[in-house]
């Protein structure tokens, strides 16, 4: 009887790790620096045509305010992530701005937000090198 209660507690155990191995802290992205080749100069169209072509590439939705801001949105399944993306010539920013189903606590949020702002960021420094 007594391993059978043993077994149930590390069930249950597991479960609730397992559980909340899908939270993390939320990746905030500031400041990242926009390399310029030597003899190139950035104008902030260009650097806003970059971003919106990688964003394009990897699912996010783009929106464009004003000059210096993009909106991005990306869903999958029920999940929605929205984010600011400010930028200059020099660097850019990835901020959170709202999401649904995606838990955020003001802390943490589920991985695939990371993930996701994560693979824009490599998409983002892929395309600045070629624009």
């Amino acid at each position: 009887m007594g391993s059978v209660a043993a077994k149930v507690l590390l069930v249950a155990f597991a479960a609730a790790s397992l559980a909340g191995c899908t939270s993390q802290t939320l990746h905030v992205l500031k400041d990242a620096p926009i390399d310029t080749p030597t003899g190139v100069t950035r104008t902030v169209p260009g650097v806003e045509k970059a971003i919106r072509s990688a964003g394009s590439a990897t699912g996010w939705k783009m929106q464009s305010p004003r000059p210096g801001l993009i909106v991005a949105t990306t869903s999958w399944g029920s999940h929605t992530a929205m984010v600011d993306i400010t930028y200059d010539t020099k660097s850019y920013n990835i901020l959170y701005k709202d999401s649904t189903n995606l838990n955020y606590d003001g802390t943490n949020i589920h991985r695939n937000y990371n993930r996701k702002v994560e693979e824009l960021d490599r998409a983002i420094r892929a395309q600045l090198a070629v624009f």
